[in-house]
C-alpha cells in the first residue's frame, strides 16, 4: 500500500490568502504617526473703531481654519445692536512694527468659519471693528485657530 500523497496546490492558490492579508499587515506594521493639528485660542475685547491682534507661528504648510467661536456685545443697547446682527472683522497678515498688516480681511458672525493656506512663518490675527459696531459699543470674542 502506498503512503498518502500530499495534495498539490497551485502557486496562485497559496498566494491568494496572503494577498488578502497583506493590506492588514501593512496597516498593522505602520509605525508612523502624525501630530494632531495645533489648536490656538485667543480671547479679547474690541471697542468701537478698535482693534486687537495676536501673533502665532506655524512650522508647517497647509490650511489654517479660523473660527469665531464666541462674540458677545458689552454695554450696548440691544435695540441698537441686536445679537443676531453682531459681527466683527477678522484679518490674517504679518506683524510689522507692532501692527498687524492684514493680507486678507473678512467679516464674521459667531460660529463663522474661514480657511487660509499658510506657509511656515509668523502671522498675526487681527480682530477689529470694520464699521459693524455702533459708537460706545464693545464686543468680547474668542477666536479658535487650527494650524496645519
Amino acid at each position: 500500500m502506498r503512503p498518502p500523497q500530499p495534495r498539490r496546490r497551485s502557486l496562485a492558490a497559496i498566494l491568494r490568502p496572503l494577498a488578502l492579508c497583506l493590506p492588514l499587515l501593512v496597516v498593522a506594521c505602520d509605525s508612523s504617526t502624525t501630530d494632531p493639528d495645533e489648536i490656538l485660542v485667543f480671547d479679547g475685547i474690541v471697542r468701537f473703531e478698535g482693534e486687537s491682534f495676536h501673533s502665532f507661528t506655524t512650522t508647517d504648510e497647509g490650511p489654517l481654519e479660523v473660527t469665531l467661536t464666541r462674540l458677545d456685545a458689552l454695554l450696548v443697547d440691544i435695540t441698537v445692536l441686536r445679537p443676531e446682527n453682531l459681527a466683527i472683522s477678522v484679518g490674517i497678515g504679518q506683524e510689522v512694527e507692532g501692527e498687524c498688516l492684514e493680507n486678507v480681511q473678512f467679516t464674521l458672525q459667531e460660529r463663522g468659519l474661514l480657511f487660509f493656506n499658510l506657509v511656515p512663518r509668523t502671522y498675526c490675527l487681527s480682530v477689529f471693528d470694520g464699521g459693524q459696531l455702533p459708537e460706545d459699543a464693545s464686543v468680547s470674542y474668542t477666536v479658535t485657530l487650527e494650524l496645519p
